[in-house]
């Protein structure tokens, strides 16, 4: 009867001592307080300093597939885990015009947890500047571009999804970064 007490107090001590690995991948966590319905990042580009950018009031949406509609997400026809998030939008310090699009396609959403953009993953991103009447497209199509979206809610009840991303996207030799990006309780479509 000692020896099989003693054992088990070893057993509960060797398994006490043993270290968990740090995960890999840090949780981003988005603050309740200052989230915005949609989605906003922070873009910078060579020759341009960072400037934040969000999704814009719905009735400045024009260029929105669905007028009046600023950001939303569309499930796949084909398969029921790939996911698009639309949000059209401007630079917070621009209030005269729609300044581009952020579109991110996921393969493979059926949980919250972290996916990949670009690079040899089927996700990616694209991102569109409007400059005036210069209009910009970038993409995350290349290996040596990749991004990351970490999805902290998917409510499949109430087709709602949060998260925030990051990623590099390319048009020809001009890069554009998009850091900081967090989509707030964005609808889902069928």
């Amino acid at each position: 009867m000692k020896k099989s007490f003693f054992l088990l107090i070893f057993c509960v001590f060797f398994l006490a001592s043993c270290k968990k690995d740090k995960a890999l991948i840090t949780t981003p966590i988005i603050p309740t307080t200052t989230a915005v319905k949609g989605m906003q990042a922070n873009i910078s580009k060579a020759g341009m300093a960072k400037r934040s950018w969000r999704t814009v009031p719905s009735s400045a949406a024009a260029d929105s597939a669905t007028p009046g509609v600023d950001y939303y997400a569309v499930r796949g026809a084909m398969n029921p885990n790939e996911l698009t998030l639309f949000s059209f939008g401007r630079y917070t310090d621009d209030t005269s015009s729609v300044a581009g699009r952020i579109t991110i396609f996921l393969s493979s959403v059926n949980d919250t947890g972290s996916y990949m953009l670009g690079g040899s993953s089927t996700g990616n991103a694209q991102i569109t500047l409007v400059d005036g009447a210069t209009i910009e497209h970038y993409a995350t199509d290349r290996l040596d571009n990749v991004g990351t979206v970490y999805v902290s809610e998917y409510d499949t009840l109430n087709s709602i999804i949060s998260g925030s991303f990051k990623f590099q996207a390319i048009s020809g030799s001009s890069v554009v970064r998009v850091d900081s990006g967090a989509f707030y309780r964005v609808p889902f479509r069928n």
